[in-house]
């Protein structure tokens, strides 16, 4: 979110230089999702998760040190490519642990996390930073994606206890209307 203020106020260049980047970016997910797919499956669901969300932060942090329009492209390209790791992976765990009839709330929660989490550290950079963005600024907001976007990596050592798939008996369902709401018939 913060690639726009990037290419505007630290490399100078206009609306088209940015749209190129967000083509790298998409690029870059282009390739990995495939190679995911591929490859994912000798890995399990949260260590492919946890490489996705460490490498998506320390991949943004070069753009502390990217000047150059092309080197920005390959840094995007580069970063974007470890973006399917985190939500191939993480809606799989969710599809896998998360009762069918809650997985739309789980879903909606991750997905405030990951756009509110991402609004408030942009806010605070800007807070902490001054109006200007700088590279610096950027990088921080990298690094910290991390905590910010994924609450479950919790800074204080504390895991969430994770979603357990309940047995139909014990959720209190029939069993006709447990293979009702699981589409079963």
């Amino acid at each position: 979110m913060g690639v726009p203020i990037y290419v505007k106020e630290v490399l100078k260049l206009d609306v088209a230089h940015y749209a190129w980047v967000q083509a790298a970016l998409a690029g870059g997910v282009f390739v990995g999702a495939p190679l995911i797919a591929v490859f994912g499956r000798k890995l399990p669901l949260g260590r492919i998760l946890l490489i996705g969300v460490v490498c998506d932060g320390l991949t943004y942090l070069p753009l502390f040190f990217v000047r150059t329009f092309p080197a920005t492209v390959v840094t995007i390209f580069f970063h974007s490519f470890f973006i399917p790791m985190i939500t191939v992976s993480r809606a799989t765990l969710i599809q896998r642990y998360a009762p069918v009839e809650l997985q739309g709330r789980v879903f909606s929660i991750i997905q405030l996390c990951v756009v509110g989490g991402t609004a408030l550290s942009a806010g605070f950079d800007r807070t902490a930073g001054g109006e200007s963005a700088d590279a610096l600024d950027l990088s921080r907001h990298g690094a910290a994606g991390c905590r910010d976007r994924h609450p479950g990596l919790s800074v204080d050592g504390h895991t969430p206890r994770p979603l357990t798939r309940r047995s139909p008996a014990a959720a209190g369902a029939t069993s006709a209307g447990a293979d009702r709401t699981r589409g079963r018939r």
